[in-house]
C-alpha cells in the first residue's frame, strides 16, 4: 500500500487475527484496503477466512468481501479436503498434514502458527458448508468436538511435553466458530459426554449436538 495515501501496510502472513483486526481499525482508504486484501488472498487462498474476518467487522457481518472470493476459495478448498476421505482424524490434524507441519512447528513458530490459523478458519467454514448438507447431526457434533489439541498426532501429552498451560487450539476453534456465526458460548450448560471423531468420547459442557443443529440450520 502507498504512503501517500496514508494506507496501513499490510501483510497477511504476518498478521495474526489480533493484528489484522487492529489494522481494520485505521483504514485510511477502505478501496485501496479491500483491493490489496483481496490480491494477498489471491496470492495464498489460505486467507480467505480474513476476509470473513474483514466482513465481520467492516460488513456488520454480511460476506460482501468474501463473496468476491467465495467460489475459487470452495472449489480449491474442497479439493484439498476430499483428502481427508473417511480418515479418523480431525479438522486440525487435516490443516497440519496439508501445510506438512507438525504441531510442535505451529506452536512454536509465529508465522507457521498464523498460516495455521488462518488456514483453520477457511477450512472450518467451508467444511461446515459441506457437512450441514451431507452429514448427520451427531457427526457433525463430533467433528466439531474434535477440534482440540488432543486429536494431533502428538497425542493429549504435547501441552505437557512442550510446556504449554491454556488449550490455543480449542480457543482458536471457538474463535473462528464465532466467525462462521456459531458461538459456542451459547451452548453453554450442563455437563455431558460427546463422541468424538476417531469413536473415542470427552466430557464437555458444551452441547455439540444442539450446536450440530445450528450449523445445519445456517448452513444447509
Amino acid at each position: 500500500m502507498s504512503e501517500e495515501t496514508g494506507a496501513p501496510r499490510l501483510n497477511v502472513r504476518e498478521s495474526n487475527v489480533h493484528d489484522f483486526k487492529k489494522s481494520l481499525q485505521i483504514i485510511k482508504d477502505q478501496d485501496e484496503f479491500e483491493a490489496e486484501l483481496l490480491r494477498q488472498v489471491d496470492l495464498n487462498i489460505d486467507f480467505w477466512s480474513y476476509l470473513m474476518i474483514y466482513d465481520w467487522e467492516v460488513n456488520d457481518g454480511s460476506s460482501i468481501l468474501a463473496e468476491a472470493k467465495m467460489d475459487i476459495a470452495e472449489e480449491i478448498l474442497e479439493m484439498e479436503w476430499d483428502e481427508i476421505g473417511g480418515q479418523e482424524i480431525s479438522l486440525v490434524q487435516f490443516v497440519l498434514d496439508k501445510l506438512g507441519m507438525t504441531f510442535e512447528e505451529v506452536h512454536s513458530d509465529r508465522s507457521k502458527r498464523i498460516l495455521f490459523s488462518a488456514s483453520f478458519g477457511s477450512y472450518l467454514y467451508f467444511s461446515l458448508r459441506k457437512f450441514a448438507c451431507q452429514l448427520e447431526e451427531d457427526d457433525i457434533a463430533a467433528f466439531l468436538a474434535s477440534n482440540d489439541h488432543s486429536m494431533t498426532k502428538e497425542g493429549s501429552n504435547v501441552f505437557d511435553s512442550l510446556g504449554i498451560g491454556d488449550d490455543w487450539v480449542m480457543e482458536m476453534a471457538d474463535m473462528w466458530q464465532k466467525y462462521c456465526g456459531i458461538d459456542p458460548m451459547d451452548f453453554e450448560g450442563d455437563e455431558m459426554d460427546v463422541r468424538l471423531i476417531d469413536g473415542n468420547s470427552k466430557s464437555t459442557t458444551i452441547n455439540y449436538y444442539a450446536m450440530a443443529e445450528e450449523v445445519v440450520a445456517c448452513f444447509g
